[in-house]
């Protein structure tokens, strides 16, 4: 009996060679979709430790910062106004202290509402921020017609231009209103864009307790009714939440609502702390 020839034939090799091709195109697509996924991953730790770090901020400093206009990291605003225009504004990363790239090494962007950035104390933050009208925005469509409002807004421009019209924001985002698109929002096609959003209720709930909400009236002269109750200046302080009335030097004097008061602080230094000294109110 004859033996079997060794080695393969040409049909046999074409066959191996076939399939190995095969192999190594799934292994490539599998392990592309894996590196794309752990890079879209990233991204998302990025933005929220992104966002987390503006509460940080906010409980610091009693305001939102504005954005980084100049590309040196630092916030950058100019007489009480942040000083970027869209789309070239960024996020303030040295001024917050974390990374100012996304996975793929791209700047992050970053709008605010000027409105949010013009506080000085953390307290004057939480009683007026609940009242600011945004003009900022964000939907899970293109034209916000079911949007909400927003105070800030971080975004990442993802992979690429994917819509292809030389910005690396995509659609909505890329152009100069004050209406963005969320992330929810499917990756496809023209759309890649990734986005934290900072809502004034959310920030709210990270930053304020009750009684930070409270509008602080120091009595340096005269008297106050609250709640049935008069106090003079040997009491120092009384703290009026929204919805809260006070009487001016006794109980059947001139009411005075939360509103009021704010609107003195508001016109002011908007730190949260107002006076009263018997005859006036003012802000301190």
């Amino acid at each position: 009996m004859k033996n079997s020839p060794l080695g393969f034939s040409l049909l046999e090799l074409a066959l191996i060679l076939i399939v190995l091709g095969v192999m190594m195109a799934l292994g490539v697509g599998v392990l592309s979709s894996i590196v794309k996924n752990n890079k879209m991953r990233e991204t998302e730790s990025i933005l929220e430790q992104s966002r987390e770090a503006l509460v940080g901020y906010v409980m610091s400093n009693g305001r939102l910062p504005c954005p980084d206009a100049d590309g040196d990291g630092q916030e950058d605003s100019s007489s009480g106004s942040c000083t970027c225009s869209w789309p070239n504004c960024f996020l303030p990363y040295v001024t917050l202290n974390v990374r100012g790239t996304d996975a793929y090494g791209r700047r992050l962007y970053y709008d605010v509402d000027d409105a949010f950035t013009n506080f000085t104390s953390l307290r004057g933050f939480c009683v007026h921020a609940p009242y600011i009208t945004s003009t900022l925005q964000v939907s899970s469509n293109s034209n916000c017609s079911s949007g909400y409002y927003i105070a800030a807004i971080i975004i990442s421009a993802g992979r690429q231009d994917t819509n292809g019209d030389g910005l690396r924001l995509d659609g909505e985002n890329a152009d100069t209103d004050s209406c963005f698109v969320q992330e929810s929002v499917p990756v496809s096609n023209n759309y890649d864009d990734f986005t934290k959003e900072l809502s004034s209720a959310w920030l709210l709930s990270r930053a304020c307790d009750t009684n930070l909400r409270r509008l602080k009236i120091q009595i340096s002269n005269g008297y106050l009714c609250y709640n049935g109750n008069v106090y003079d200046n040997s009491h120092g302080h009384i703290f009026l939440g929204s919805g809260e009335t006070i009487r001016e030097n006794s109980c059947s004097g001139n009411l005075k609502t939360f509103d009021e008061l704010r609107n003195i602080d508001w016109s002011g230094d908007r730190d949260g702390l107002i006076n009263w000294d018997g005859s006036n109110w003012s802000d301190i």
